[in-house]
């Protein structure tokens, strides 16, 4: 008899079922016999995580005492997307923000999930989004764009920008903004002494 196990520990990023379970009500150690040959097997269903996954065989008196299977999950293909990083800067108006506004696209599991479609639109405030658009998700599911703000300071107009994309699970849209100011950040220059 051969027992097979779902390896659940640090090193594991996805925990799937042994056959006769499912990803929701999984079962995690079965035991099966061996056929003439010796051989014994088992399905495996991955888990809803993205990452590695290991099963366990093991059994009595034998040499190595076990042995281990392992699969990668890949994300499932996107189907949301939220804000991640870079809303509400501030910066000299008229410049680019020195961090890009990003979303995070992620599968239908909550895996960050690559290749996502997002277009990132100016709204108010007359800038200009520098990154060539649509933009695709990387394989961490951020999508980022660089925003010059427009010429005008805070108090004459606001500075929005609209990130969109029409996946699997709706259409999201993320709204940013960005605080132009009259100061005049500094510009560092390098150059070389003669």
């Amino acid at each position: 008899m051969i027992t097979f196990r779902v390896v659940e520990d640090a090193t594991v990023d996805g925990a799937g079922s042994l056959e006769g379970g499912t990803v929701d009500n999984p079962v995690k150690v079965l035991t099966k016999p061996t056929n003439q040959a010796g051989l014994a097997s088992v399905y495996y269903t991955l888990g809803k995580h993205a990452g590695l996954n290991i099963v366990r065989a093991s059994g009595t008196n034998l040499l190595p005492s076990y042995r281990e299977f392992s699969a990668k999950g890949l994300p499932d293909y996107p189907n949301s997307m939220e804000e991640f990083a870079g809303n509400n800067q501030k910066m000299e108006m008229g410049k680019i923000l020195n961090d890009p506004i990003k979303v995070l696209v992620k599968d239908r599991f909550g895996n960050p999930a690559p290749g996502g479609i997002v277009s990132f639109v100016v709204t108010e405030g007359q800038g200009k989004i520098v990154t060539p658009q649509p933009v695709l998700s990387d394989r961490n599911g951020v999508a980022a764009a660089k925003w010059q703000l427009g010429p005008y300071a805070l108090n004459i107009v606001k500075n929005k920008v609209i990130a969109t994309s029409s996946l699997p699970g709706g259409t999201y849209t993320v709204p940013f903004s960005a605080t132009g100011e009259l100061n005049h950040y500094p510009e560092f220059t390098s150059f070389n002494d003669p």
